[in-house]
């Protein structure tokens, strides 16, 4: 298999829903790198390390390719002697959460295909807007989110209200006996010289009947505008958001990614330990595993969990089919539209 395979994905998935069997989690205190090394190599998939959005390599380079598409949009959207802190206001960063789906190759890989194409229809009907996101896969633990109802975490109560509302709406009730589920969602930055059509389109996005079934589940916001308590630049809410987009799925605090469970919308009093609650669930689990469950990372994805994310990311990489010599090729899960201003209508002269 090589960085152009696209095919039918038979070969990327075959042993997917299997190696989901696979429970262990890592241990505590192990490198990102050496975690991602560990499955895929393990789970025979040794080319994914270099080719999949788990990647740092990838990661890195999408980001670094997105930013580029925001800075070139400020710079042609200034007017002479304007400065850029003065399109604050023009700019939104957009989220939508589509759907939770089992982890299965067939579930997540069609609902994400479907996803894009509802929101490219979506965009694509608003003059002048200029969008650039990305859809992500995030592997959500209920059954950790639901643990966690114990401590006072008011992020994380929403988080797992969301969830499971969308659990309820999406997943069949034979497929609901599973721990972990895909949290499949958009998040993006807009662009538009009215803020009234930017409030227009908001208001349209609320009362589509797809994204307005349960509370929170589209969130249009204007750009933050401090920082460790100073005003944060454009440009650095900018680079910010170019690196939160391409992650993969995988929680990112800062510069840094890690394979563990966001439990929260943001950084909150989630505990870095989830054994003490965990152990009295698990019980029937310990004792099939050869690892010291004691020095298990509690807020780890599993070794399946991560081969199946690997496997995922890579296959809605390659989802627009971009020739390898297309500046596009190998990031068919973005969305990038400019739609052009109407054209004003030309009268005839009268003779």
């Amino acid at each position: 298999m090589d960085r152009d395979y696209d095919g039918t994905l038979s070969e990327l998935f075959e042993s997917t829903d299997d190696s989901l069997a696979d429970v262990r989690r890592f241990p505590k205190g192990m490198h990102y790198d050496t975690k991602l090394a560990l499955c895929l190599t393990g789970g025979k998939l040794p080319l994914l390390l270099d080719d999949c959005l788990l990647s740092k390599r990838i990661q890195s380079e999408h980001a670094d390719s997105v930013l580029e598409k925001f800075k070139n949009k400020l710079k042609n959207s200034r007017a002479p002697g304007q400065d850029a802190e003065e399109l604050f206001c023009n700019f939104r960063f957009l989220t939508i959460l589509d759907s939770v789906v089992p982890l299965t190759r067939t579930s997540a890989i069609d609902q994400v295909k479907s996803f894009k194409k509802k929101l490219k229809k979506f965009f694509g009907a608003y003059r002048s807007l200029w969008v650039v996101g990305a859809i992500e896969v995030e592997i959500v633990n209920m059954s950790g989110m639901r643990l966690l109802q114990t401590i006072e975490n008011a992020e994380g109560m929403r988080k797992l209200k969301t969830c499971e509302q969308l659990f309820n709406l999406w997943v069949k009730p034979e497929d609901r006996n599973n721990d972990s589920y895909a949290l499949i969602h958009f998040h993006g930055l807009m662009f538009h010289r009215s803020e009234n059509e930017l409030h227009a389109i908001n208001r349209d996005l609320k009362r589509k009947s797809e994204w307005s079934k349960i509370d929170y589940q589209t969130m249009m916001k204007r750009l933050s505008r401090e920082y460790e308590g100073r005003i944060k630049p454009l440009t650095l809410s900018l680079e910010h958001i170019a690196r939160y987009i391409v992650k993969g799925g995988t929680d990112r605090a800062g510069k840094y990614v890690y394979l563990r469970y966001k439990h929260n919308y943001s950084n909150g009093s989630i505990p870095n330990d989830l054994s003490e609650l965990e152990s009295d669930l698990k019980s029937d689990i310990i004792s099939e595993v050869k690892d010291d469950y004691s020095n298990w990372d509690h807020m780890s994805l599993t070794y399946g969990e991560t081969i199946f994310l690997a496997q995922l990311t890579r296959s809605m990489m390659y989802m627009n089919r971009a020739p390898k010599t297309d500046k596009n090729h190998g990031k068919g899960y973005l969305i990038i539209l400019e739609n052009r201003p109407a054209r004003a209508s030309k009268r005839k002269k009268r003779k």
